[in-house]
């Protein structure tokens, strides 16, 4: 496989807490959905056993936790031409969490 079929791009990540909302939708329902409305080829959520934010307030999900709030990151991977003009409006969208960018290569492989 040669590198050169390889595209420049970014990885898009957004940090949420599993209780966050935009409007009546859990954050990472509507950012999900925000995103395929916009032309992005795929997304996935992940849940998190165990962290913190800002305010550092651990959340965990443990035996005893009733409702844990565990963290849920978002993630992208797109060419810059596409994902960054759609940051501003993600992070009107949200009311708080944390939105990273990182280069990348990327193969789309599809049969």
């Amino acid at each position: 496989m040669s590198a050169n079929t390889f595209t420049d791009g970014i990885t898009v990540r957004i940090f949420v807490d599993e209780d966050d909302r935009i409007g009546d939708e859990p954050s990472h329902v509507a950012l999900i959905m925000f995103l395929k409305n916009h032309g992005v080829a795929g997304v996935t959520a992940f849940r998190g056993l165990e962290g913190f934010g800002t305010h550092h307030t651990l959340h965990a999900a443990t035996p005893f936790a009733w409702r844990p709030n565990l963290p849920i990151v978002i993630e992208t991977v797109g060419e810059e031409a596409l994902l960054l003009p759609l940051l501003d409006q993600l992070r009107e969208m949200m009311n708080k969490g944390l939105i990273t960018l990182s280069p990348v290569r990327f193969l789309q492989v599809s049969r």
